[in-house]
């Protein structure tokens, strides 16, 4: 799978997540709307028995406070799931990045021998590759291919990076 159609499927898996998340997120708005609506129900008929001095409802208010405490945690379920979705989005990216950034690693080490065995079959001796400044990684990967960018016993850099080659 190439790394831009990957790309492309996982930026079209995180909008889909996104959006799932919005809308666990307005149901979880409804639910809590509903549940603060029911608590107020509830107080205001508990208010109006204590008023009245009725008893006979209790088993009624015990159903009330049963349901009452079960949308609280189906409440904290949807919490809970959100949570799990966001942290499984971030594990995606994190995995589909690294992912890539393993694929061009790999290009660009082919291409870099590629253009080694080119430079030795035309007879050449050295390979100079331009480097913007700190250019990222670059530097780093071009060290650990061999590549100086400085002359022996120069403390200057210069602003491209070479390779001697073996004859």
């Amino acid at each position: 799978m190439s790394g831009s159609l990957f790309l492309a499927e996982t930026q079209a898996f995180l909008k889909a997540l996104a959006s799932e998340t919005l809308s666990r997120h307005a149901q979880d708005q409804a639910l809590r709307a509903e549940l603060a609506s029911l608590d107020t129900g509830v107080m205001a008929a508990e208010a109006e028995l204590t008023a009245r001095g009725d008893t006979d409802l209790s088993d009624e208010m015990v159903r009330v406070e049963q349901l009452r405490e079960r949308a609280r945690g189906i409440s904290a379920v949807l919490v809970e799931r959100r949570r799990s979705m966001e942290r499984d989005r971030g594990q995606l990216m994190d995995s589909g990045v690294v992912a890539n950034l393993e694929a061009d690693a790999q290009e660009l080490r082919q291409e870099l021998t590629a253009v080694e065995a080119e430079v030795r079959r035309r007879g050449g001796a050295v390979v100079e590759i331009n480097v913007d400044g700190d250019d990222g990684g670059a530097p780093r990967f071009y060290r650990r291919h061999g590549y100086r960018n400085t002359d022996i016993g120069a403390d200057v850099p210069l602003l491209y990076f070479f390779r001697e080659l073996a004859p």
